[in-house]
């Protein structure tokens, strides 16, 4: 988003944490807030419910559009009743994000559901050329950022999983899931799957599913260096 969001003229402002996004709201003027669910400090729904209690008597109202890993129907119908505008499900694709940001800042509706469609091959091919815009530049720095963050995620899950801490598996397969699902639907269901049953408590009943994301992501890793857009295509 980072690299998309400046080549529609965005300038954009990221906050590490809940905390450090209410933070910004004070020191400057925003036009929109694009506003993950799942964050440190506070989350998504706290910083909204913060937002628009200091909005209340302005006048004013920051539009917000909710980010998540998850699709179901209620964790939309949650965002919406929190208090924000619209809705996307990641991996986020440019068009749709345009359009969000179209949609709140012209004229506030309700979200529209998102099509995220679930292939069955190893990469996602449409998710990834949305994801990067059809551009290769950006594709070849989401290949670098993958192979450098990437294993450190999946060491992270391995090791939850070792220690058998439930909490932390949930928290590594989340953050994980959250940096493949551009780039593979097959990646991202495992390490969704696998977070619940680190949420779950189910340790023992997490082992192929720990094993499968594994190797899913090592396939990724094998194969990322050879992406490019006329591949895509």
């Amino acid at each position: 988003m980072k690299e998309l969001l400046p080549r529609r003229g965005h300038t954009v402002h990221v906050a590490g944490d809940g905390r450090a996004a209410l933070a910004a709201l004070e020191q400057d003027h925003f036009d929109v807030m694009l506003l993950d669910i799942h964050m440190p400090e506070l989350d998504g729904f706290q910083v909204v419910a913060s937002q628009r209690q200091r909005e209340q008597g302005t006048g004013r109202r920051l539009p917000v559009i909710a980010l998540t890993a998850r699709s179901a129907e209620r964790e939309r119908e949650c965002c919406l009743q929190a208090g924000m505008d619209d809705y996307l499900v990641k991996p986020v694709r440019a068009t749709e994000l345009f359009e969000a940001i179209d949609r709140v800042v012209s004229h506030p509706t309700i979200a529209h559901d998102v099509d995220v469609g679930i292939p069955g091959d190893l990469i996602d091919r449409r998710a990834l050329m949305a994801a990067c815009d059809g551009d290769e530049e950006l594709l070849q720095k989401m290949c670098q950022h993958f192979q450098t963050f990437v294993p450190g995620r999946l060491a992270e899950v391995s090791e939850a999983f070792r220690d058998r801490d439930g909490k932390r598996l949930r928290e590594a397969a989340h953050k994980l899931g959250g940096m493949v699902s551009s780039f593979s639907a097959t990646a991202a269901e495992a390490a969704a799957l696998l977070g619940q049953l680190g949420s779950e408590g189910k340790i023992d009943e997490a082992t192929q599913t720990c094993s499968r994301l594994n190797e899913i992501v090592e396939r990724l890793l094998s194969v990322i260096n050879t992406l490019s857009v006329e591949q895509l295509q």
